[in-house]
């Protein structure tokens, strides 16, 4: 798991980008839920499993490949999708959320992705783990009329102010009950 370790005193710099891409983990192909994520470049994901697109024929592609990370229905029975800044040993104090890449997918009895569904996104940040929340956001994906079993991300592009210097951003997509989402290229600026 690949995690960002604060800079030496001598190369201290306010903000570190990153561009999470997600690729340089390893998952199994084809199971989705197993490959279960937590803690990656400063981010702490909650209800997010990774995704290996490899063998994949139909669904959502990644914008960058082999790997994306998504969301499917049954996991957000317990909580909704989040990333955040508020965990052990963090050495950040927020992020500043500027893009990412995303689509929604209908899910398989096996737990994988077998077509892309249109789907609202909405994505609402928040000041610190427990506050109300600060702003909120929708974005909407429609897959590709000429291929509706697989279609690729498209970008959202966050507002210049409600994503910058926050601890918790949540996505929840609707419809819920039966479509997950996948976001790959996420990037921000991490502040210590």
């Amino acid at each position: 798991m690949r995690q960002s370790v604060p800079p030496s005193p001598v190369a201290y710099h306010p903000l570190m980008m990153s561009s999470a891409q997600y690729d340089d983990e390893p998952a199994i192909p084809g199971v989705d839920e197993a490959n279960s994520f937590s803690i990656y470049d400063g981010l702490q994901y909650t209800d997010f499993s990774l995704s290996n697109t490899s063998l994949q024929v139909t669904g959502l592609g990644p914008h960058s490949k082999p790997n994306l990370v998504s969301s499917s229905p049954s996991q957000q029975l317990t909580q909704i999708p989040s990333v955040t800044t508020v965990y052990s040993a963090t050495p950040y104090s927020s992020f500043s959320l500027k893009s990412f890449w995303f689509g929604c997918f209908v899910m398989t009895a096996q737990g994988e992705a077998s077509s892309t569904e249109g789907c609202t996104l909405q994505v609402t940040s928040y000041l610190s783990s427990s506050s109300s929340p600060y702003a909120m956001t929708n974005f909407d994906f429609a897959p590709s009329v000429s291929n509706l079993l697989s279609s690729p991300m498209i970008q959202a592009v966050l507002p210049t102010s409600g994503f910058d210097k926050v601890q918790k951003v949540t996505f929840q997509q609707s419809p819920a009950a039966t479509v997950g989402f996948g976001i790959d290229n996420m990037e921000y600026f991490l502040n210590w």
